[in-house]
């Protein structure tokens, strides 16, 4: 429902009346709530109102979204986890043969390790964009390098400028 209410406009008051329902409707869901799911509620009142307040910006960067990263990669582990153990119960319950259950146990097993090195990869992959110099630095390194002192640059207004340009 937040998310439908966030199409409509992404006003404030919207994005304030869209996160409120987001953390109504974990409250009163509460009680009825195994006790071992109940620090999930918690966790999930800071992330939700953080993931619509964010994601009703016009423009999504990746970086708003550094602090909400390790808290969605314990959700999606746990519902891995949480797969893992209501399928494999499922087909023991069934009584499937026990090839189907060895097969449907390596495929979990190759999606946790699939999605493992895909997580490993996007951090490192993340991570190598801030080894390099900032490009506005770059690019005044270049010019001072390979442009004549008196020549004239142009920029936007809104551009935060080259640094160390004299």
């Amino acid at each position: 429902m937040p998310a439908g209410i966030l199409i409509w406009s992404n006003d404030i008051k919207i994005v304030i009346v869209a996160s409120a329902l987001a953390i109504l409707s974990l409250l009163i869901t509460l009680p009825f709530r195994p006790a071992k799911n109940r620090l999930d509620v918690v966790i999930l009142s800071w992330v939700l109102p953080y993931l619509i307040i964010t994601g009703s910006l016009e423009v999504k960067f990746m970086r708003y979204m550094i602090p909400v990263t390790p808290f969605l990669i314990l959700f999606g582990s746990q519902m891995l986890v949480s797969f893992w153990h209501t399928s494999l119960d499922y087909l023991r319950k069934l009584k499937y043969p026990h090839y189907l259950y060895k097969y449907l146990k390596a495929c979990l097993v190759s999606a946790g390790i699939i999605l493992t090195l895909f997580s490993i990869f996007y951090s490192i992959s993340y991570l190598s964009i801030y080894s390099k110099p900032h490009t506005a630095v770059r690019a005044s390194e270049w010019i001072q390098a390979n442009l004549p002192k008196d020549s004239v640059l142009l920029k936007e207004h809104w551009e935060e400028g080259l640094p160390d340009l004299h």
